[in-house]
């Protein structure tokens, strides 16, 4: 089992590699001129509750509410939903969760994600708490779109 904990420590929060498989702590999304991200959301566990932090310098909107922070719950998000970005800013992605206390969790004991760039999509794999190497708590993938 990989101490994820331990490594991003080492590597002061960069990727690291075993095996083949790069683990990140986040990841940047640049949307260019597009500016849009469709996010979509292919499966979750519900406990601890999942979810994805995006951070922007510039606001976003989802849903007609605008804000340069978003968490979203899997839980709770629609399957398929529209990120509208600034043209040519980047959003930050991280996996986060609740333990059950209403706690928003990130960056500490086993949180670690997957990216995986397929032609035009990106596939995001996260885990938690629960220490597995798989990060198989949530997957989601994104597409830059106009």
């Amino acid at each position: 089992m990989i101490n994820f904990e331990n490594e991003f420590r080492a590597t002061k929060g960069k990727p690291f590699v075993v095996d083949g498989i790069t683990y990140r702590m986040s990841y940047d999304l640049e949307p260019g001129d597009n500016a849009n991200i469709k996010v979509h959301i292919i499966k979750f566990d519900s406990s601890p509750r999942q979810g994805i932090r995006f951070d922007s310098e510039f606001p976003m909107n989802i849903n007609g509410k605008q804000s340069n922070a978003f968490s979203v719950w899997a839980d709770k998000a629609p399957h398929d939903f529209l990120i509208e970005c600034v043209p040519n800013s980047k959003v930050s992605i991280r996996n986060i969760w609740d333990n059950g206390d209403g706690v928003e969790q990130s960056w500490h004991a086993g949180g670690a994600m997957i990216v995986e760039n397929k032609k035009n999509l990106i596939v995001c794999r996260t885990n938690s708490t629960l220490l597995n190497d798989f990060c198989n708590d949530l997957e989601v993938t994104f597409e830059l779109i106009k």
